[in-house]
């Protein structure tokens, strides 16, 4: 098993181990009312993958599914603190 963690702002909180990594780390801007949804893509590891935060937490209502998908529609204006992310692989 591989493990890879890091902030998906781009911040200081980046482990990694192997070759593991995710290509696009950056969460691109939502707009309030519109449906938003960005996928994390593993790369360098044996699929199947799974995502989780390991410290810190998304803006309320964001959801990101163990496939790394985070989604939300936005209701709040605002600039959030991502939280640090860890992907696994098999």
């Amino acid at each position: 098993m591989q493990t890879y963690q890091f902030t998906a702002n781009g911040g200081p909180n980046i482990i990694i181990e192997d070759a593991l990594g995710v290509s696009n780390q950056t969460l691109p801007n939502g707009i309030v009312g519109v449906p938003y949804s960005h996928a994390f893509n593993a790369v360098n590891g044996t699929a199947p993958y799974t995502f989780s935060v390991v410290s810190g937490s998304f803006p309320t209502g964001l959801i990101m599914t163990a496939a790394g998908v985070v989604s939300v529609t936005p209701t709040t204006a605002g600039s959030f603190v991502a939280p640090v992310i860890q992907v696994q692989s098999a």
